[in-house]
């Protein structure tokens, strides 16, 4: 049957020029960049810290942990995320939320690597599970 439902749809899907080359209005709906309210990760900190998480054995660590605060004041600590070696029953990195961004901690010492402005830049400065932790402070040598 040629004028048969299908054969008609598929001749609509058959490429060609447009019949009506007439001009198309469009309207472009801007999106602002999300901006962190007080301590909270944003949905993309979270996007980047689960896509991370996927491939966190090739990090040599077992597991991510993401905690969101009760409240959102002055008093929280925060959103963070905790990072874990296999076979460890103790965080070896954490990632906390704050108003200056996100600051990377060595959890056993409680030295900070650094604050960054993306959770990416963030994972990107935690070094392989291989690396030695740095060494607290009351341990450094007193010049």
């Amino acid at each position: 049957m040629p004028n048969s439902i299908g054969s008609q749809f598929r001749q609509d899907l058959v490429p060609g020029p447009d019949p009506a080359p007439t001009a198309r209005r469009s309207t472009i709906v801007p999106f602002r960049a999300l901006t962190r309210i007080g301590n909270r990760l944003t949905a993309r900190d979270r996007i980047a810290a689960l896509s991370w998480a996927e491939q966190v054995e090739l990090h040599g660590y077992a597991r991510i942990v993401i905690d969101t605060a009760g409240e959102l004041s002055g008093h929280e600590p925060g959103d963070f995320m905790l990072i874990y070696p296999r076979d460890a029953v103790w965080a070896r990195w954490g990632i906390g939320c704050g108003s200056q961004g996100l600051t990377l901690w060595h959890a056993a010492s409680g030295a900070t690597m650094g604050t960054f402005a993306t959770m990416d830049q963030a994972l990107a400065a935690v070094p392989p599970c291989e690396a030695k932790p740095p060494r607290p402070a009351a341990a450094l040598p007193i010049c």
